[in-house]
């Protein structure tokens, strides 16, 4: 019971924090584009902002 509780966290975990990497990849996309230099930090910064909505939560 144990393992699979376990494996379901982590299944939880590694899905947000996939989420987490493409929305800041689309950020860094889009920041290219528009010919501006992506800031890594800036992008996981508007990544974690727009978690809820990623997740269609809001």
């Amino acid at each position: 019971m144990s393992s699979s509780f376990l494996s379901l966290v982590l299944s939880l975990i590694y899905f947000v924090c996939a989420l987490l990497f493409q929305s800041s990849l689309v950020q860094a996309t889009i920041e290219d584009l528009n010919g501006k230099r992506p800031a890594i930090g800036d992008c996981i910064q508007i990544a974690l902002r727009s978690i809820f909505p990623t997740l269609g939560w809001g």
